[in-house]
């Protein structure tokens, strides 16, 4: 049996050769994260030892060919916050350093990344805005999106604050959707005095 589509047999190669008694033993491993049509060929051998009543063995050879199809399924999906700082001064954008995996191989699945915890009056540099029914705010990051994401928040912000990110993966061809554990990390915006401006009251300096 050789796999014409790629993939591996339980010998470890894309042909195997079993007798019939093993045949029920064979597995079949196709590329990682692909589906659709997998095609194969069999040749194959038919000997009976008493073909004409009496000793005589007749061995006929045959080819042909069989297909299976593996339907899609959404894959796994990863994200992490892996900043270079976690603390920057009042006034500075904030990086946030988010990571996204993604084991699609087969273009069928669109990724995306959800993001809360920013504090009052921040933004992302990118993504789209959803307020949701209790008030609070997340901002939903394609996946071309995500590695640029900064943090820009009100220009005399400072203050602690704990971001949350989870990743999702969306299978266009099943429909199906697959969702990465929450990751959190903790962030730090420290406040910078601001410039005094000395005012002469009497005029005379």
């Amino acid at each position: 049996i050789t796999a014409q589509s790629g993939g591996t047999f339980s010998n470890g190669t894309n042909t195997i050769t079993v007798d019939a008694s093993e045949l029920s033993s064979v597995t079949y491993t196709p590329p990682a994260y692909t589906h659709g049509t997998f095609s194969f060929a069999i040749a194959y051998s038919m000997v009976d030892v008493d073909a004409y009543g009496d000793s005589d063995t007749v061995t006929t050879n045959e080819d042909t060919t069989f297909s299976i199809s593996l339907a899609s399924h959404v894959d796994s999906v990863a994200v992490a916050i892996s900043p270079n700082v976690t603390t920057v001064l009042e006034g500075q954008e904030l990086a946030l350093g988010l990571d996204l995996a993604q084991t699609d191989s087969d273009g069928s699945e669109i990724a995306s990344v959800v993001v809360t915890g920013l504090p009052e009056g921040a933004v992302l540099s990118a993504g789209t805005i959803r307020t949701l029914e209790d008030g609070s705010r997340e901002f939903v990051l394609k996946a071309s999106e995500v590695a640029d994401a900064k943090v820009i928040a009100d220009p005399y912000y400072s203050g602690d604050f704990t971001i949350t990110a989870r990743a999702y993966s969306y299978d266009i061809k099943s429909s199906e959707i697959s969702e990465s554990n929450v990751v959190t990390k903790d962030f730090s915006i420290t406040p910078v005095a601001s410039n005094l401006i000395t005012v002469d009251a009497d005029g005379f300096g």
